[in-house]
Formats: structure tokens, C-alpha cells, sequence
């Protein structure tokens, strides 16, 4: 009986370091540019991309909102951007996928968009530049470190 009981506890502790492996690492892949291949389903891959598109198209209507001085707009655009839009909508399988450096610079992201809806509605113009060139960095950091085969 005690050797099942240490053998049960053996299997436990080698499931769980595992399962912190791929939590960290993610289902990933050295690519030939030197970048992270991250490998994702057809399906999860689509999601992941449609995510980013939206993500410049809210970068696209934040600038055309600064052009028009309509600070209004400016929150408009990031107002599903935040972090509770990418929580309620991420599918967990893709979170479970990607290596904690890409859901680090996922929720700086997502967080990112929180700051400047609010910069936003406090008028803060200046800073709303300010954190949109911050969000810029974090896509020009995202895609030379990582990629999507």
C-alpha cells in the first residue's frame, strides 16, 4: 500500500510539472526566422488573427478620432478592446496554447486599450498619444517575437 501511495504521488508531481511546461512554453515551435511558432488549429489560428485585426482597426479609428479632436470616439473604439472583452471571449484552448510571453503581451495589450478608453473620457489627449505608441510597441515586440504558420 505505501508503495502506491508514493507511486500516485510520483505520477501527481510529474502530471502537474507537465502541465506547468506547457502552460509556460505553450504549444510552440522554433521557426526558421527566429521567431516562436505558435501552433494553433486552423480554427484557433483564424480567431487569433481576426483578434488582431480588430485590434488595428480600433488603432485605425483611435487615429482618425485624434485627427478630429473626438475624444468620445477615441473611447468608442477601445471600448471592447479591454481586458474584459479578451477574457469573456478567448476561447480557453487558445489560452491554453500560447506561451505565457504571448499572453503577457496579450493582456498589456488588452490592458493598454483599458488606459486609453480612459485617458479618453478624462480629455487627455496627450496621453492617449502616449499609450497608443506604447500599444504600437507592444505589436511591432509581438509579431518579431512570435508568428502563426
Amino acid at each position: 500500500m505505501r508503495k502506491i501511495s508514493w507511486l500516485a504521488l510520483a505520477l501527481w508531481a510529474v502530471t502537474i510539472a507537465a502541465a506547468g511546461f506547457v502552460f509556460i512554453k505553450g504549444y510552440t515551435a522554433p521557426g526558421d526566422d527566429g521567431r516562436t511558432v505558435i501552433q494553433l488549429t486552423k480554427d484557433e489560428q483564424t480567431f487569433v488573427l481576426s483578434e488582431m485585426r480588430g485590434l488595428l482597426e480600433a488603432v485605425r479609428d483611435i487615429t482618425m478620432a485624434l485627427d478630429d479632436n473626438d475624444m468620445n470616439a477615441v473611447a468608442d473604439a477601445v471600448k471592447d478592446k479591454g481586458v474584459a472583452a479578451m477574457m469573456r471571449n478567448t476561447p480557453m484552448t487558445i489560452m491554453a496554447k500560447i506561451p505565457a510571453d504571448f499572453r503577457g503581451l496579450g493582456q498589456e495589450m488588452h490592458q493598454g486599450f483599458d488606459d486609453i478608453g480612459a485617458a479618453a473620457k478624462a480629455g487627455d489627449k496627450a496621453k492617449v498619444l502616449s499609450l497608443l505608441s506604447e500599444q504600437l510597441s507592444r505589436c511591432v515586440a509581438c509579431h518579431g517575437t512570435f508568428r502563426l504558420p
